[in-house]
């Protein structure tokens, strides 16, 4: 009985090399199914910043606002500092270690009970290491771990954490598939707010012109 239209959307500037801005609009459900049983939708405003200091080494900024349809806001912002070092490992395989070092802040209007996680105040700061690696021209793996501390309303410090691994086949020329599992403790990782794990699989169809 809940019909919604959705949307998402974004825009890019790039005023000067290594410089890009972008600013989103989203506007759609929770899926969480307490949510969509109260038919809770929400908009979302989003607005990005990211500057490349040199070729492995960016810092990335964010801001948000939402407002949600039971009369509920939300403001968030986030830092991270992407560093791509150029040291490797010592094997015959192509492969780039990123390290991301970053903080999340976001807080509500109101405390709720509708659903969704809804702190009036939640401070993240977390690292993560990233290993990607090329197997042939044609297999390409990704495996990720994040470890991180997490405040609740100025309560003590817990930690949190994210594993993350895909691979990427192209089976011909156009088509390539994309598998992978997660598994997050993160209050970061979804517009709900809670913990979470899955499969993912995608089939992608590149055009060439």
């Amino acid at each position: 009985e809940y019909h919604l239209f959705t949307f998402d959307g974004y825009a890019t500037w790039t005023p000067r090399d290594w410089v890009r801005w972008d600013i989103g609009v989203f506007h759609g459900s929770l899926t969480n199914p307490d949510a969509i049983f109260r038919g809770i939708s929400l908009t979302e405003l989003s607005l990005g910043f990211d500057w490349r200091f040199r070729s492995n080494l960016m810092n990335s900024a964010s801001a948000d606002v939402t407002f949600y349809s039971d009369d509920n806001t939300r403001i968030g912002f986030g830092d991270r500092l992407v560093w791509q070092p150029l040291w490797k490992l010592p094997v015959r395989l192509n492969h780039r270690f990123t390290s991301t070092t970053g903080l999340g802040y976001f807080g509500f209007s109101e405390t709720k009970d509708n659903g969704y996680y809804d702190p009036r105040q939640y401070l993240s700061l977390y690292e993560e290491v990233a290993l990607d690696m090329t197997f042939h021209r044609r297999v390409r793996g990704h495996i990720s771990g994040r470890a991180g501390l997490d405040r609740e309303n100025g309560d003590d410090w817990f930690d949190v954490w994210r594993f993350d691994v895909s691979g990427s086949f192209v089976l011909h020329a156009r088509f390539s598939l994309t598998a992978g599992y997660y598994n997050s403790t993160s209050r970061l990782d979804s517009r709900e707010g809670y913990a979470a794990d899955g499969f993912h699989l995608g089939l992608d169809y590149v055009h060439h012109d």
